[in-house]
């Protein structure tokens, strides 16, 4: 070749490359190719094999891994990870660990889609193009990614519009037009994903995966009535669906947890060795924001560790019974200041077994903890019993003698008001009356009939106790007997038995003058707008039946609701609203005394939850699925959701106080009470979500939200280590 030819070759071959690059195209992130050629025929020249392949096209363009809820530093993210492809190299940024990690891959451990330029696969992470580090702001974005196991010019490809609510597919063959799945129904658990279209049905097991770590699945197509064909896909997933995102993570394994009152810090035993549930423990204070947590005792505390912790009503100091190293099962009361970590022994010196701290009650605003131990010795019956003593959380612990006749505490069950958002059937747990200030309702074994107990209130502020009623033979108390106190009307009631054990429910004044009231009843709470009782007659958790009786002040019957499912009172409107026999929304109005059906059109209504602005967010079994319904204000009803399944049995639902989600606890009617499965439901268009973890345990008790409503904590049963364990889901918003 001659010098002038030389160097008019070179100036023609940067012209022929500067316009290959001006007319190179990125395919739109939310675009679907309409038919496979156009998108194929672009890209066979740069990309081979699919799965391996190269990438000659050299646009230099960058692909991200984008992970919903992806924090670093309590902070959201960036992005997961980064790919930058470069010729046969690839710059690969792990920042997983929030540091990011930079490293040199071969493209050829890339996997690139031959219809959509925007997909990239590595690993089994999917990577979208884009022009920025931080996740795009769009309504559809994808979710699954699929090659046929035996073709892999075949891709299927399975994107999701959280504004519509829509999940569509499309199967691409080369030389074929795109074909549509049409819209799918889906539901996601931690280990699967479920979607159902007229005539398409695949579903994703995480736990089945092939020698690529790539979820292996197979897709079913309806061809004709009787034709159908099925392919064998091996997938990555994305956006909403990302596995990283689907386990409940352990914030630590023990037995007992409590938490404070706006459920931002909890407290927990947890074990010191993995071998050993009880022995040897030691508590744990984790922040439910952060998730950092702490331990408050030392590991070495006791021979037998501690047990029944529990926080004073001001949440200063957290108490909890525990014996020492040299006197193991000899339990003492301990008081730990959450201020300065000091411990102090609050029960008298104990050193036998047959004298340990039994159990102990915390009053509201008070700083006195009354506690029952084994120190008193009959001489009578040579035996050890139960002591009711009193002592003050500040100054100098004097104890004080109360009772020192067999004594147990009143359990106190009683019905909560809720502001908004909480179930009917609270049950109080930390403190014997949470409307009872400086005053003790207790038990005491009875000197006149065997096998009963009388009824006393220890007052503090007069540091006087009055028995309140003593059992005769046709009116006998039992441990199991219930109270609910009301200082509102210095009114409170009691069960008591017959000779035949039968029950009947009395109502006592402070002045000890008793009145039949119900021969079943179980719990009681006084409106002092309406100047009513409100009483729950009786709750089949089964059948989920019951019935609420409506009295004035003075006893006398006003209205009978007979309910189903569910049941809750608003304070802030003064209305019932309940689920009655038909299944469909009721309202009572406690003012006017009327009745009305809320949303009439809906029936097979199974549960609700109520605001403090009357919306009512409820459940609605229809046809194969389980919808979700909100009543604004002015009473008008709009679907906001919906689950492509039904449920064994109903449960209870929880608002966010952000109002972005629900949280339905199945087969929970009680707060505290075991779930069947824990769902998130989003309010925003996304899909419901079941939360597990990575070893989905045996049972676990009903899930919350945090403060800030980005996390979902519940207590549950880890069955590595076979004992409880508090987990934690970050919500994929």
């Amino acid at each position: 070749m001659t010098s002038w030819s030389r160097g008019l070759f070179i100036p023609v071959i940067l012209l022929l490359l500067i316009a290959f690059f001006q007319n190179c195209e990125v395919v739109s992130l939310n675009s679907f190719s309409s038919g496979g050629s156009s998108n194929s025929d672009q890209l066979n020249s740069s990309i081979s094999g699919g799965n391996g392949g190269g990438y000659d096209g050299k646009i230099g363009n960058s692909f991200y891994h984008f992970v919903p809820s992806f924090q670093c530093l309590n902070q959201k993210a960036q992005f997961y990870s980064k790919i930058i492809v470069e010729g046969q190299t690839t710059s690969f940024i792990d920042q997983s660990s929030c540091e990011k990690q930079a490293s040199e891959i071969s493209t050829k451990d890339l996997q690139f889609s031959l219809y959509d330029s925007t997909l990239v696969g590595y690993r089994n992470e999917l990577f979208l193009y884009s022009s920025s580090e931080t996740a795009p702001d769009q309504n559809t974005y994808v979710e699954i990614w699929c090659f046929d196991q035996s073709d892999l010019q075949r891709e299927v490809v399975f994107k999701y519009n959280s504004q519509t609510k829509i999940s569509s597919g499309v199967l691409y063959q080369k030389g074929t037009p795109a074909e549509s799945l049409g819209q799918l129904s889906r539901y996601v658990t931690n280990t699967t994903a479920i979607f159902k279209g007229n005539n398409s049905e695949l579903i994703i097991d995480k736990n089945i995966k092939d020698s690529q770590s790539l979820f292996l699945t197979k897709l079913q197509i309806s061809e004709t009535t009787k034709q159908s064909k099925t392919l064998q896909l091996s997938c990555r997933l994305g956006g909403y669906l990302d596995a990283t995102i689907w386990p409940a993570k352990n914030r630590g394994n023990g037995s007992e947890i409590i938490f404070t009152k706006n459920k931002d810090i909890a407290f927990q035993i947890q074990s010191n060795s993995k071998d050993n549930n009880y022995f040897s423990n030691h508590i744990v204070q984790i922040n439910l924001e952060n998730s950092e947590s702490k331990a408050l005792t030392n590991k070495s505390v006791g021979h037998y560790g501690v047990k029944k912790i529990k926080l004073s009503s001001d949440e200063k100091y957290l108490l909890y019974l525990s014996d020492r190293p040299d006197h193991p099962f000899v339990f003492n009361l301990y008081a730990l200041s959450l201020k300065d970590n000091l411990v102090t022994q609050l029960s008298q010196n104990i050193e036998r077994f047959e004298q340990s701290v039994f159990d102990y009650k915390i009053l509201l605003n008070s700083e006195f903890v009354f506690y029952t131990d084994t120190s008193y010795f009959d001489p009578i019956t040579a035996t050890y019993q139960l002591t009711l003593k009193k002592v003050s959380l500040s100054g100098d612990h004097p104890v004080e003698t109360i009772s020192d006749h067999t004594t147990h505490f009143a359990p106190g069950q009683r019905i909560i008001i809720p502001s908004y958002g909480s179930h009917f059937f609270n049950k109080t747990t930390e403190t014997a009356f949470p409307t009872i200030e400086n005053t003790l309702y207790y038990f005491q074994i009875s000197d006149k009939i065997v096998m009963s107990y009388d009824l006393w209130k220890y007052d503090l502020r007069t540091m006087k106790k009055t028995l309140l009623f003593q059992s005769t033979p046709d009116k006998m108390i039992t441990i199991s007997s219930l109270l609910f106190p009301h200082s509102e009307v210095n009114q409170l009631f009691l069960v008591v038995y017959n000779s035949l054990y039968q029950a009947q429910v009395i109502s006592i004044n402070n002045q000890g003058m008793s009145q039949f009231v119900s021969s079943t009843l179980l719990a009681t709470t006084f409106n002092q707008v309406t100047n009513q009782w409100l009483a729950l007659n009786d709750y089949n958790s089964f059948s989920q039946f019951g019935s609420m009786s409506v009295y004035d002040k003075n006893l006398n019957l006003v209205k009978e609701i007979s309910f189903t499912h569910a049941l809750s009172i608003n304070s802030s409107s003064q209305n019932i609203f309940f689920i009655n026999s038909q299944e469909k929304l009721m309202s009572y109005e406690l003012l006017l005394n009327t009745e009305k059906a809320l949303c009439p059109e809906l029936d097979f209504i199974k549960n609700f939850t109520v605001t403090n602005t009357n919306e009512i967010y409820f459940l609605r079994y229809f046809q194969n699925e389980t919808q979700i319904f909100i009543m604004n204000s002015n009473q008008t009803c709009k679907l906001v959701n919906k689950i492509p399944m039904k449920f064994k049995t109903d449960g209870t639902l929880t608002l966010s106080s952000s109002k972005n989600s629900l949280i339905l606890n199945v087969g929970s009617f009680l707060s505290n009470s075991p779930a069947e499965a824990i769902i998130w439901i989003p309010l925003n268009g996304l899909s419901p979500v079941r939360i597990d973890t990575s070893e989905t345990p045996a049972n676990w008790w009903s899930g919350f939200f945090n403060r800030q409503s980005n996390k979902i904590y519940y207590f549950g049963y880890d069955r590595n280590f076979s004992e409880s364990a508090l987990f934690q889901w970050q919500l994929p918003l």
